[in-house]
């Protein structure tokens, strides 16, 4: 039986950017959802950070996307979908990918990984 991981990515857009970077996650997230029977989620920072020495007056928020509980393979179907939906034009510098476990649920022990 194959881990069940969460992942997280997070990254930069441009403030002016928002309005079409918003709506094509949220149809790519509505997407694998529907696909793949999983749970996702789209968060934001609710400050905007300022731009690189290039452009210190430049605006920018951070995003989060969320996708629990899925396949330990799950990153390459996000990965074809980020394409398809050319999310990444909005995208500035890198996209950081984490990935995690469950250990505990509310307070209780899970899985056979459990602290180890």
């Amino acid at each position: 039986m194959s881990m069940k991981l969460d992942i997280y990515i997070y990254y930069r857009v441009a403030a002016e950017h928002v309005t079409p970077f918003c709506a094509a996650a949220s149809a790519m997230q509505a997407t694998l959802s529907a696909e793949h029977k999983i749970v996702s989620l789209l968060k934001r920072r609710p400050e905007e950070s300022a731009g690189a020495a290039a452009d210190p007056s430049a605006k920018f928020h951070t995003w989060m996307e969320i996708y629990l509980a899925v396949p330990e393979d799950f990153e390459q179907v996000i990965a074809q979908h980020l394409k398809q939906a050319g999310i990444a034009t909005w995208i500035e510098g890198v996209r950081h990918v984490e990935t995690f476990f469950t250990v505990a649920k509310s307070g209780v022990m899970v899985g056979e990984h459990a602290c180890a």
